[in-house]
């Protein structure tokens, strides 16, 4: 009896493991499962045909890490393509700002305290300077003035 083959799966049905694997990991990260989170959208990351993709899922993934106070991981995560969004000049995209909200989240509990507020300060000015904020951007808004505020709360450190 020869070898059985198995088939390759069509693009259709990687594109539905991948966002299944999406729902899995943020609904786990919504109930406080980081852990598993981390595992779906990493998958996720691996799976991803495009660049947006691969931003929009780092950022959720770095944000776990900082969860799982893997400050480290996150920063390296999202390190690489913030410095190249930032060579080519797309300081003001999507994924520039919701790579660097984590990244921030990441400086502060590593106590980089500087890099943190200098970042959120940036952001501020980002958002800010928007003349349209979509639901993601409003969030991403809050998240950096609550990021500011939290300097103020603890004093100059």
């Amino acid at each position: 009896m020869g070898k059985s083959r198995v088939p390759i799966p069509s693009q259709y049905e990687l594109q539905v493991v991948r966002l299944k694997n999406t729902v899995f990991g943020r609904v786990s990260r919504y109930h406080g499962d980081f852990a598993h989170a981390a595992d779906c959208l990493t998958l996720c990351i691996k799976a991803v045909s495009t660049e947006s993709s691969r931003y929009h899922h780092k950022h959720h993934l770095a944000d776990v890490l900082c969860e799982l106070q893997r400050s480290r991981d996150a920063e390296n995560l999202s390190k690489c393509d913030t410095e190249d969004l930032r060579i080519h000049g797309k300081q003001r995209s999507k994924a520039f700002r919701r790579l660097l909200l984590p990244r921030t989240e990441a400086c502060i509990q590593q106590h980089k305290f500087e890099d943190a507020w200098s970042t959120l300060r940036q952001l501020d000015e980002t958002f800010g300077s928007l003349d349209f904020l979509d639901v993601s951007d409003q969030l991403g808004h809050v998240r950096s003035i609550f990021g500011l505020v939290r300097r103020k709360c603890k004093g100059a450190i």
